[in-house]
């Protein structure tokens, strides 16, 4: 893989000095253009670049004013969401969507060494790209399948069980709420949340909650 056009320092510049979402979106299309611009593989027809874009947008909107599970750096944070995917154009292209989980994890540990983030903060990205619990259950409906996965992943990410947790569902809200009416695209995934734009939050549906305290129960 390619060295990146930017280093640190330039990526610190961006996320701490005059962050916003479209900036931190433009330093890396430089380097991955043809994959911000491909085709997701969703109906909605977004490319990456938009999905990016909503997913970042409720981050901020619900999550960036709060703090991080475990502390976590939310700058480290920011750059997981717009990396969270890299995989998935060329998984699209070789007609195998799944081998988003392969080559995701490759490019993406990559990306961060060369970015100079930590050991512990690459070992927690690494695990919520390689595998998505809360989706696949919601999706597919295997309990079994999906709560055997989750031991796997938190003993991976070094934290606590329940900063953990937290953790995958700030980062499950942000990136299936992005596909929604709310996030500024379209109308798919509603019904999975509620917006409350007053108090600045998104909460999980109720029936949605009821299946996600399922995958959570026991541990």
């Amino acid at each position: 893989m390619k060295r990146l056009s930017f280093d640190r320092q330039q990526l610190d510049k961006v996320l701490n000095e005059d962050y916003s979402k479209e900036k931190l979106i433009a330093l890396f299309e430089k380097d991955f253009f043809s994959e911000f611009s491909a085709d997701v593989g969703v109906w909605e027809k977004y490319t990456l670049k938009d999905h990016i874009f909503f997913v970042l947008k409720q981050f901020e909107r619900y999550f960036g004013h709060k703090q991080m599970p475990a502390h976590i750096d939310k700058g480290f944070f920011r750059v997981l969401l717009v990396l969270h995917d890299i995989g998935k154009p060329r998984a699209i292209t070789e007609g195998d969507k799944d081998k988003q989980h392969e080559y995701t994890p490759r490019m993406l540990k990559y990306i961060l060494k060369e970015l100079e983030f930590s050991d512990a903060e690459i070992k927690i990205a690494m695990a919520f790209v390689t595998y998505d619990p809360i989706g696949h259950y919601l999706k597919r409906g295997n309990l079994e399948e999906c709560r055997k996965a989750l031991p796997k992943m938190h003993k991976s990410t070094g934290l606590t069980f329940s900063d953990f947790w937290d953790f995958l569902l700030v980062y499950f809200m942000s990136d299936a709420g992005s596909y929604t009416e709310d996030s500024g695209g379209l109308k798919s995934l509603d019904y999975q949340f509620v917006f409350d734009h007053d108090k600045n939050e998104m909460r999980l549906a109720p029936e949605t909650k009821k299946k996600v305290d399922e995958l959570r129960a026991g541990f």
